[in-house]
């Protein structure tokens, strides 16, 4: 069954049930240095192997840039 989700405003259509660290891992992104937010809440980064990604899910993802 498909799933839609939008990941920063963009819709993407998932073919295989994943958690939030599949979905990441499968961009090529690590979870250090990004925060991730799911329907308005930020998730704690232990939670993204046990966050499983539904239907409407709203994902933004924003890198952690440092400076000074």
């Amino acid at each position: 069954m498909a799933v839609q989700i939008l990941v920063n405003g963009r819709a993407e259509v998932l073919h295989d049930p994943v958690t939030v660290q599949d979905y990441l891992n499968g961009k090529g992104l690590s979870p250090h240095g990004l925060a991730v937010q799911r329907n308005g809440e930020i998730l704690a980064r232990d939670s993204l192997a046990t966050t499983w990604l539904a239907d409407n899910d709203r994902l933004e993802l924003i890198r952690i840039v440092g400076g000074g």
